[in-house]
C-alpha cells in the first residue's frame, strides 16, 4: 500500500498524509509540507502472531514495551 502512494506521489497523481520519520523514504524526489497547526499525536501500537516469536521480534517487542512504560 506504501509503495501505491510512493507511485501515485511521484507521478504527480496524489498526494499522501506521512510520518516525518519516513521523509527518507522519498529522498529529493518528493516535496513534503508541514502540517500547521501541527495535528495532536496518535496512538502506535505493535502487533505480532499469537504464540512464540522469533528472538529478533520477540527483542523488539520487549523494548517497545519498556519505552511505552516509560512515558
Amino acid at each position: 500500500m506504501f509503495s501505491a502512494i510512493i507511485s501515485s506521489v511521484e507521478a504527480g497523481t496524489g498526494v499522501g498524509i506521512v510520518v516525518d520519520v519516513l521523509r527518507h523514504s522519498f529522498g529529493n524526489r518528493v516535496k513534503l509540507l508541514h502540517i500547521t497547526p501541527e495535528p495532536k499525536p496518535i496512538s502506535v501500537n505493535i502487533a505480532g502472531t499469537k504464540g512464540r516469536l522469533s528472538p529478533v521480534a520477540e527483542k523488539f517487542w520487549q523494548c517497545a514495551k519498556e519505552a511505552a512504560s516509560r512515558k
